[in-house]
C-alpha cells in the first residue's frame, strides 16, 4: 500500500506530511498608492478582444484570431466566507496561481516616460490548498493556504496570516484577532492604497527513498520582476559601459 509514503525499510514508511510557509510582503511601487492587476493569456477573435470603443476601421490583420492578454483590475478585498457551510467561496483578492496568469502590483499615479504604469510582477509557485471542511476546529491553522496570493489594504491590526503560537502547537482554539488570514478581508478598496500581500507555498511531502538521509528541499522560489518599472522605459543594461574590459585570467601556479 502506498497511500501515505514509500517504504524506507521492510517495516517502515516515510509518513506523508506537509511543509507550508507564508510571507507578508509590503511592496511599494513608486511613491504613491498601488493597485493590483491580473493579466490572462488568451486566444480568440481580435475584433472581439479589443475595447468596445476602439475603432477597427482600416485595421488589417494576417488572421482574424490571435494570442493576447486581457487585464483585470482587482479593486476590492472582498469578504471572507465564514458562513460555515460546506462550500467555500474565495474573496475577490484571494488568488490562485495559474500558468495563464500574471500577477502585477502597479503604481496608480506613477508612469514611465511612455505612459505605462510602473509595476512589479510576482511569480509564485502554485500550491495545493489544505482544505479542511468548513467548521473543523483546526481550520484556522490552514486558512492561509487557500490563497497563493492574498491582496489586502495595509492595516496595523493585521499581524500575521497564521499565529506561530497556535500553528506550532496545533491548537484547536480560534486564532486571536489579527492572527488569521481570514480576519483581513473587510471589503475595503485596494485601488490606490498601500497594499500588503500574503504569499503562500505548500509542499505535500510524499517521502521517497531519496529523502534518506537528507530530505528534499521545500520547493520553488518566489520571484519579483520589474514590469515596465523603469521611468525611461529602458532596461538598465542600456547604461552599462560600451566597452567592458575582460579581467585577466587567474592561473594557478
Amino acid at each position: 500500500m502506498d497511500l501515505f509514503g514509500s517504504y524506507l525499510s521492510t517495516s517502515s514508511i516515510g509518513a506523508l506530511h506537509t511543509h507550508s510557509a507564508t510571507y507578508k510582503v509590503d511592496l511599494d511601487v513608486g511613491s504613491g498608492g498601488n493597485g493590483f492587476k491580473v493579466k490572462t493569456f488568451k486566444y480568440g477573435n481580435i475584433a472581439n478582444a479589443v475595447p468596445a470603443d476602439f475603432d477597427m476601421t482600416g485595421v488589417k490583420t494576417a488572421s482574424p484570431n490571435s494570442y493576447y492578454y486581457t487585464t483585470d483590475y482587482v479593486t476590492n478585498e472582498g469578504v471572507w466566507d465564514n458562513d460555515g457551510d460546506d462550500v467555500w467561496t474565495p474573496p475577490t483578492s484571494c488568488l490562485r496561481v495559474h500558468p495563464d496568469k500574471k500577477f502585477i502590483v502597479y503604481a496608480t499615479d506613477d508612469t514611465t516616460d511612455l505612459g505605462q504604469q510602473r509595476g512589479i510582477m510576482i511569480d509564485v509557485p502554485g500550491s495545493p490548498s489544505l482544505m479542511l471542511p468548513e467548521g473543523d476546529p483546526y481550520l484556522h491553522l490552514q486558512n492561509f493556504t487557500k490563497c497563493d496570493v492574498a491582496v489586502t489594504k495595509l492595516n496595523a491590526a493585521d499581524k500575521e496570516a497564521v499565529s506561530m503560537d497556535v500553528f506550532g502547537n496545533l491548537h484547536p482554539r480560534p486564532a486571536v484577532d489579527g492572527q488569521d488570514l481570514s480576519h483581513f478581508f473587510d471589503g475595503e478598496n485596494i485601488e490606490g492604497e498601500d497594499l500588503i500581500l500574503y504569499i503562500h507555498a505548500t509542499k505535500p511531502h510524499y517521502v521517497t527513498a531519496e529523502d534518506v538521509p537528507v530530505p528534499s528541499t521545500m520547493g520553488k522560489p518566489i520571484v519579483f520582476e520589474p514590469y515596465n518599472y523603469f521611468k525611461d522605459g529602458l532596461n538598465p543594461v542600456k547604461y552599462l559601459p560600451g566597452d567592458i574590459k575582460q579581467a585577466a585570467p587567474c592561473i594557478a601556479s
